[in-house]
C-alpha cells in the first residue's frame, strides 16, 4: 500500500487523512426520558451561573444517577465534563483577592469603571516602574479619567538639580493629531550659592509632539527647603492645576481626551497615593493571571473519573455492528509501477503547480492507474488549488467510482458546505457514515464541517449519534469540547452581558466595557452595510462577542482551535474564530488598539456569514481598511493611507498577481506582514482608484456572495493576460500614496 505513505508528503496541501476507529455502543439502565435529562442538567447549569458549586456538583450527580448508561446521557459528556469540572473548581479553588495582586495598599477598586485607589509606601513600591533615563517612576497603568496624584515626605529639597516634578500624558489631541504630556516642576525657594540667590520657580509645561510651552508659572514655590511636604497634581476633565501644602503653584487647560502614562520624581518621598480612573486592563491582567496560574495546578490534580460515574466514560458492551472502513487512505489499491506518478503529483501540489498535477493524475488513468485512486486525488488537487467547484464535480464522480470509500464522501461533504450548500452537505456525510457504520472518521469529519458551517445543531447531532453507538477519537472528543465552546462561550468566572441590535456581547470584566464595544461595533456595522450589503438580522443569531479580563484566558480559550482550523492565531489582541463563530478580544492596555481590534476581527465576523469562501487577501485586506478608521464629525471615514504598510512594501516589493490572488491561508500568512500590506494596497486600489477598479470591486463583492468557485471569480474580473498590467498599476498606485 503506498496511498499513507505518499500522501504524509503533501501534508502541507493536503488533507490530514490519519484518524482513529471506535466500536458501537448499546444504552443500558433506566427507562429513557431524555426531556428530563436536559431539563435536569441545565438547572445544574443554573447553579454554575448563581455560583452555587457545591449545590450543583450535588445536583449533577443525582441527575446522572437518575439517568445511569443511557445513551442519551453519554451522548452528553463533553458538556457534563465541562461543567463539572468548572464547579469543581469554583468549589475547591477561591478567587484571587485583587488587594494580594499589588504591592501597594489597595484602597478602592471598581473594575467596571477603573475607578481605583492606590498608595505605595517606599518599602511597598515594587509596582512602580524605574525610569532607564532619569530617576522617574512610573505608575504601572495608564490614567483614562480625572485623578489625582498625591506625594508626601520629609525634608523639601534644597537644590534646583532635585526640585520634584510629576509628568502624565501621551493621548493624542484630537484637534492637532499631536501627542499632549504635561511636566509639573514642583520649584525649588531661593537658597544662596557662590554668593549669588539661586531658585526654580515652579511650572507647568505643556509638550505637543516635539514643542513645548509653559502654560503656568509661580515664580517663587510656596515650598519650604528641609520641612514635610505634600504634593499634589489634580487633573481634571479639561484642567490641570497642583498645590504644595494646600498651596496653589498653577493652574491650565488641557484636552478633554487626554490623559495617558503618570510618573513622578521627588527626593524623600515617604508615601504616594493615585485616586481616579485608569486603564483597568492593568489589575484585570493580573487577576485573570492569578486565576488562569489556579486553574493550571487545578488541572495538573484533577481527575474527571473521580468526580463523575465510571459508566460515563465506559467502552461499548456490544461490539460493532460493522467495520467497513478501508484499510488504506486511497479508494482502491494502486499498482506500486504509479508510485513515482503519485509522488510527482504531490510534489507538484506541493509547489502549487496544479495544473501539472492534474495533467499527471489523467495521464495515469489512461496508463491504466486505478480510476477512483485518480479521481479522488483529482478532486484533492482541485481542492488544495481553491477550485472548489471543479474539486466538488470530482469529488461527486469519486462516490460514484467508489461509494464504499468515506473519505470520498466527507470530501464531497465539505466541499457543498463550503459553497454554502449546508444541508447537502449533511445529506453526504450521512450517506458516507451509512456506507461505513464503525468508521469514526465520517463523525469527526461531519461535527467539523458543521462547526465551520454554524450549523451547531446538526454538529451536535453528529456527535451525540456517535457517543450513542460507542464511538470515539481523541479528535472527537477534542470536537465534542470545541462543539460546548461554540454553544457556551468561556467559563467566565463573574459574566457581564449586552445585546445591541446585532451584537451579544459578554464579558467577565464589567457591563460598560460590553455596552462601549457593542457601540463601536455597531457603528463599524453599518459601514460594512454600506460596503457590502446586508446581512439579514435574525434575533435568534446575533454576533457573539467575548471579552476577556487579560491575555491568558484569552490565549488558554482559543487554545485548541488552531490544529482543527489549520490558520494561526494573526493576532495577539484579538481573533474571529470562523469554528465557533465567536469575536474574541482580550482586555486592552488601550482603548485606542483595542477598538481598532475590534473593527478588524469584527469585520472578519461579518464577512464569514456575507459570503461563503472569500479569497483570504479580499478578506484580510478589507479587515484592514476597516481596521484604520478615524471618526470624523460622528462617522467613520476610510481610506486613509498607512505608511507602515507602504514602507514594507517599498521594502520589500509586490509578490507576483499570479501567486498573490490566488494564496491559500497558510501561504498568505508564512509572510504575514508583507501579504496584509500587498492585500491592503489592493483593496484601497480598489475602493479609491480609477473607475474601472472600482467597477471591478463591486463585482467581486457581488460574486463572492454566490457560490461561485471564488477562483473562478477571479479569473473572469482579472483576466490572466492582465496580471502584468494590474501588477504595475498597483506598483504605482502604491508609491503615489507613498509620496503623497
Amino acid at each position: 500500500m503506498v496511498g499513507s505513505r505518499l500522501l504524509a508528503l503533501a501534508g502541507v496541501v493536503l488533507l490530514s487523512l490519519c484518524m482513529l476507529r471506535g466500536a458501537a455502543e448499546a444504552g443500558e439502565g433506566k427507562a429513557a426520558d431524555p426531556a428530563a435529562f436536559q431539563k435536569g442538567f441545565a438547572a445544574v447549569e443554573d447553579c454554575l451561573k448563581r455560583g452555587q458549586p457545591a449545590k450543583g456538583l450535588k445536583a449533577l450527580s443525582k441527575l446522572l444517577e437518575a439517568h445511569r448508561e443511557q445513551p442519551y446521557a453519554r451522548a452528553k459528556r463533553a458538556e457534563i465534563e465541562s461543567v463539572a469540572r468548572l464547579l469543581t473548581f469554583r468549589r475547591d479553588v477561591k478567587q484571587p483577592d485583587p488587594k494580594t495582586l499589588v504591592s501597594g495598599k489597595l484602597k478602592k477598586w471598581t473594575p467596571a469603571t477603573g475607578d481605583l485607589k492606590i498608595a505605595y509606601k517606599r518599602k511597598s513600591a515594587a509596582d512602580l516602574q524605574k525610569s532607564k533615563r532619569s530617576k522617574l517612576l512610573y505608575f504601572p497603568f495608564d490614567t483614562a479619567g480625572p485623578f489625582k496624584l498625591t506625594v508626601t515626605g520629609k525634608g523639601y529639597p534644597r537644590r534646583t538639580d532635585d526640585s520634584p516634578w510629576m509628568i502624565f500624558g501621551g493621548d493624542t489631541c484630537p484637534k492637532s493629531g499631536e501627542e499632549v504630556s504635561y511636566s509639573i516642576m514642583f520649584g525649588v525657594p531661593p537658597y544662596t550659592e557662590g554668593g549669588n540667590e539661586v531658585w526654580l520657580p515652579a511650572s507647568i509645561t505643556r509638550h505637543d509632539g516635539d514643542n513645548k510651552s509653559k502654560v503656568a508659572e509661580k515664580e517663587i514655590t510656596p515650598a519650604k527647603a528641609g520641612k514635610s511636604y505634600k504634593l499634589l497634581l489634580n487633573v481634571q476633565r479639561s484642567s490641570l492645576s497642583a498645590t504644595i501644602n494646600g498651596k496653589p503653584i498653577g493652574k491650565a487647560k488641557k484636552p478633554k481626551a487626554v490623559y495617558g502614562s503618570l510618573a513622578f520624581e521627588a527626593q524623600g518621598w515617604s508615601e504616594v497615593t493615585f485616586s481616579g480612573k485608569i486603564e483597568p486592563s492593568w489589575l484585570q491582567e493580573r487577576i485573570d493571571k492569578a486565576v488562569q496560574k489556579e486553574r493550571a495546578a487545578f488541572d495538573k490534580t484533577y481527575d474527571a473519573k473521580k468526580v463523575l460515574p465510571a459508566w460515563l466514560f465506559e467502552g461499548p458492551k456490544t461490539p460493532a455492528a460493522t467495520e467497513t472502513a478501508p484499510d488504506d487512505e486511497l479508494p482502491d489499491e494502486l499498482d506500486p509501477k504509479f508510485a513515482p506518478d503519485l509522488l510527482r503529483v504531490l510534489m507538484a501540489v506541493a509547489e502549487g503547480r496544479f495544473s501539472k498535477a492534474i495533467k499527471r493524475l489523467e495521464d495515469m488513468k489512461r496508463r491504466g492507474a486505478s480510476a477512483s485512486v485518480c479521481t479522488f486525488m483529482i478532486a484533492t488537487v482541485h481542492e488544495a488549488s481553491g477550485d472548489t467547484q471543479a474539486a466538488l464535480k470530482a469529488a461527486e464522480a469519486s462516490t460514484q467510482q467508489a461509494p464504499g470509500f468515506i473519505l470520498g464522501w466527507m470530501m464531497k461533504g465539505r466541499l457543498l458546505r463550503r459553497l454554502g450548500r449546508h444541508k447537502e452537505a449533511a445529506e453526504a456525510f450521512r450517506d458516507g457514515i451509512g456506507r461505513n457504520q464503525g468508521d469514526v472518521r465520517g463523525y469527526e469529519m461531519a461535527m467539523l464541517s458543521m462547526l465551520r458551517a454554524g450549523d451547531l445543531e446538526a454538529a451536535r447531532a453528529f456527535g451525540e449519534e456517535a457517543a450513542k453507538k460507542g464511538l470515539s477519537s481523541k479528535r472527537l472528543s477534542r470536537l465534542g469540547g470545541v462543539l460546548v465552546k461554540a454553544r457556551k462561550g468561556p467559563t467566565f468566572s463573574r459574566v457581564y452581558e449586552y445585546k445591541s441590535r446585532n451584537y451579544h456581547v459578554v464579558s467577565d470584566i464589567g457591563k460598560k466595557v460590553c455596552v462601549d464595544a457593542s457601540k463601536v461595533l455597531e457603528t463599524a456595522y453599518t459601514s460594512y452595510r454600506v460596503n457590502f450589503g446586508w446581512v439579514r438580522r435574525d434575533k435568534t443569531r446575533l454576533f457573539k462577542v467575548y471579552l476577556f479580563g487579560g491575555r491568558t484566558g484569552f490565549m488558554n480559550y482559543q487554545r485548541d482551535l488552531a490544529g482543527l482550523m489549520g490558520k494561526p492565531s494573526e493576532r495577539a489582541a484579538g481573533i474571529y474564530s470562523p469554528l465557533l463563530k465567536q469575536l474574541l478580544i482580550w482586555n486592552l492596555p488601550t482603548r485606542e488598539e483595542m477598538i481598532r481590534t475590534i473593527r478588524h476581527e469584527g469585520f472578519h465576523q461579518y464577512l464569514d456569514r456575507l459570503m461563503p469562501d472569500p479569497p483570504v487577501w479580499f478578506n484580510e485586506g478589507l479587515a484592514v481598511y476597516h481596521e484604520y478608521a478615524k471618526t470624523e464629525r460622528g462617522r467613520l471615514a476610510f481610506g486613509h493611507a498607512l505608511p507602515d504598510y507602504l514602507q514594507e512594501l517599498e521594502d520589500s516589493g509586490l509578490l507576483p498577481m499570479e501567486t498573490f490572488l490566488f494564496q491559500q491561508g497558510k501561504q498568505f500568512y508564512e509572510d504575514g506582514h508583507r501579504s496584509y500590506a500587498q492585500a491592503w494596497a489592493l483593496v484601497h486600489m480598489l475602493k479609491h482608484g480609477p473607475e474601472a477598479r472600482r467597477a471591478q470591486f463591486e463585482e467581486l463583492v457581488k460574486a463572492f456572495q454566490t457560490d461561485a468557485p471564488p477562483r473562478e471569480v477571479l479569473l473572469r474580473v482579472f483576466p490572466k493576460d492582465e496580471w502584468p498590467a494590474l501588477q504595475k498599476e498597483l506598483e504605482a498606485y502604491v508609491e503615489k500614496l507613498r509620496t503623497s
